[in-house]
């Protein structure tokens, strides 16, 4: 297989200042010298504009190497040119793909350099014919050793390239098998023990009788928390599962209303007001902005009862703008047990992955979280 080396070895302007000199070299040699090549000799202003454009053409060696090499071999032989044949075996040296490619143009060189050196010199010996080969086969072998570099170093680099694909695949792989490990070791505990709770909850209720009402509320919430929180898990291990996606039957941006609904049921004055169509925002808007109005509403459930709640969603250009503002507690608060959760520092790093800005402060008597979400670097995680 020939190869197609780009001579990009050497900068623009160096090959164009070379065939320029070859050039000058021609039609300084021409006025000097009275033998100007086996046909134009005698004949110097010919023979220096032959020589002077056999030289230029190797400007065009990168589009047609072949031709130009070509012209510049007849111009050598008609005008005596050695510096353009000097170049246009370099050009051709860089293309040659491996030593046995060498043979062609070692002979057609030495062909060259021989017959031609007849037309600078009448009558030349030994000497001068060396310096003639030398000419023809140095840059010949300098262009092949150069392009051989550069064959190898293009040949490295694309090792390279697929050694940090295969390292990149490989370590997909082991993210995806670890991912998967952690879903079936989650569903393997949490899903059983959520639904041991759920199963005991049903037995209690199925027989009133035994229950008080206030016990059979809060059995009957316990019920409903518990199946809530089976199928966030559910979503959240088919989103580790390889491949897989939560397969929500609403949009979370809907699932905020239900959130606000459950707060008002347990007797929590609690608003919501939305500006624009959260709704059609990119996946991973949505879902960060539930989880963000998720734990707020857990954390004034927790340290502020009795307050009342203020939820906002606002689509701005530069994104949605999430608010939730409670007025403080209104009752003792209770001993909390710890969540076990990330909260507010992870709902931070949810909103940082999406390039946003997120704030939890005091706000007189209460407490204030707000999350701004881009909608362009969310299309962004959400594509890649």
């Amino acid at each position: 297989m020939s190869r197609q080396l780009e001579t990009t070895w050497a900068p623009e302007r160096l090959w164009t200042a070379a065939a320029c000199g070859a050039a000058l070299w021609a039609v300084w040699d021409s006025e000097a010298y009275a033998f100007n090549g086996l046909v134009l000799s005698g004949r110097p202003a010919l023979a220096g504009a032959v020589g002077a454009a056999a030289s230029l053409v190797l400007l065009w060696h990168a589009r047609r190497p072949v031709l130009v090499a070509s012209l510049a071999a007849v111009g050598h032989l008609l005008a005596y040119v050695p510096g353009a044949l000097g170049l246009a075996m370099f050009a051709t040296g860089t293309r040659v793909p491996d030593r046995r490619g060498l043979v062609v143009p070692v002979a057609a060189g030495t062909a060259l350099a021989l017959v031609g050196i007849r037309g600078g010199t009448p009558a030349p010996g030994l000497r001068e014919n060396s310096v003639a080969l030398a000419l023809a086969l140095g840059p010949l072998l300098a262009g092949y050793a150069i392009g051989r570099h550069h064959e190898r170093s293009a040949a490295d680099r694309r090792r390279m390239g697929e050694l940090e694909r295969e390292r990149a695949l490989w370590a997909e792989r082991a993210t995806a098998q670890e991912r998967s490990r952690i879903a079936r070791d989650m569903h393997d505990t949490l899903a059983h023990r959520l639904s041991g709770i759920v199963l005991t909850a049903n037995a209690l209720l199925s027989s009133p009788a035994a229950l008080p009402g206030a016990s059979s509320r809060a059995v009957e919430r316990i019920r409903s928390d518990g199946r809530k929180a089976l199928e966030e898990l559910r979503e959240t291990l088919g989103l580790l599962e390889p491949g897989g996606c939560a397969g929500r039957a609403t949009a979370p941006a809907d699932r905020i209303v239900t959130l606000v609904e459950e707060v008002r049921r347990d007797g929590t004055r609690a608003e919501l007001h939305v500006d624009g169509h959260p709704e059609v925002l990119p996946e991973p808007v949505q879902l960060t902005a539930y989880r963000v109005v998720q734990e707020s509403l857990t954390n004034v459930a927790r340290y502020a009862p009795g307050a009342a709640i203020a939820v906002t969603l606002c689509c701005n250009p530069d994104g949605l703008r999430v608010e939730v503002t409670d007025t403080g507690a209104r009752r003792p608060v209770e001993a909390v047990l710890p969540s076990g959760g990330s909260g507010l520092a992870g709902l931070a790093q949810r909103v940082a992955q999406l390039g946003g800005a997120f704030t939890a402060e005091p706000r007189g008597e209460g407490f204030t979280v707000r999350a701004l979400l881009p909608h362009a670097s969310a299309r962004a995680v959400e594509e890649g």
